[in-house]
């Protein structure tokens, strides 16, 4: 008798062993596949120059954002994070220019995005982003024409890091402006236009777009290209009281540019 016992609770252990052994299998073949990255892998169309994950961290009304592009042979999966605003995607390659370095690609709403690439560094690389959606969307992304150094649209050419570290973008000029009805102080955290300080929210490089607030009302100012020195600068004065419409607010709406030089 004893030895029936004995035989049984080893069937019994058996038989568990090979459920364990399953539920384990099981759990593998479900665990979602990393893909790796290769990074030497070579691309028929000369697409070798970024492989891995680069990012561009920054600011906006004083909330981190991450902007994240991971570079395959064939394809781009882009992700945003952040509190104003979340997505995620994948882009994958239609063609590859190795003469401009523009990168066209499709998501699976057959969106159209074309990127431009420069200063291609091992840690680092500066990129062009625009889309185009509807009829003619491949068409219109192959005439698109090679952005200017500074151009805004699209929000301008922005600089990626495999680190990320870059958060805000300092603005590179201080001192005191004045123009023909205007006087403004500009430091590195807040602006002073006509005896009124504006609390800086944001200030964002690729297109020359600073914001900043004073109670519940926000200003909003957009620059002409710099010239080396400072001296004179040309800026796009706005008023707005509702923040969301303040950054819907695009470069080329602006039609009111007025000179300041330096005191």
């Amino acid at each position: 008798m004893l030895q029936n016992i004995f035989k049984n609770l080893w069937l019994i252990a058996f038989v568990l062993l090979l459920q364990s052994c399953k539920d384990n299998n099981a759990i593998q073949e479900n665990k979602p596949k990393t893909e790796k990255i290769e990074e030497n892998e070579p691309s028929p169309d000369g697409f070798n120059l970024i492989r891995g994950k680069f990012e561009w961290n920054f600011k906006i009304v004083l909330s981190k954002q991450k902007s994240i592009h991971t570079f395959y042979k064939d394809k781009i999966e882009y992700e945003m994070k952040g509190l104003i605003h979340s997505t995620k995607y994948t882009m994958t390659k239609i063609s590859y220019d190795k003469n401009e370095k523009r990168w066209i690609g499709k998501d699976k709403n057959n969106t159209i995005y074309v990127l431009f690439f420069k200063d291609i560094k091992n840690n680092s690389v500066v990129i062009y982003k625009t889309k185009f959606k509807g009829e003619n969307a491949l068409e219109k992304a192959k005439e698109f024409e090679y952005p200017a150094p500074d151009d805004t649209r699209n929000h301008g050419w922005n600089m990626y890091s495999r680190d990320g570290k870059s958060v805000d973008d300092p603005i590179l000029f201080e001192g005191e402006y004045h123009s023909k009805d205007h006087k403004l102080i500009v430091s590195k955290d807040k602006l002073i236009l006509d005896g009124k300080s504006y609390q800086k929210l944001s200030y964002h490089k690729g297109e020359r777009r600073w914001v900043g607030k004073l109670d519940n009302n926000y200003l909003q100012l957009f620059f002409k290209p710099f010239n080396n020195n400072y001296k004179e600068i040309y800026i796009d004065i706005q008023y707005h009281k509702d923040l969301e419409k303040t950054y819907k607010t695009k470069y080329d709406e602006t039609k009111k540019f007025i000179k300041f030089t330096k005191k």
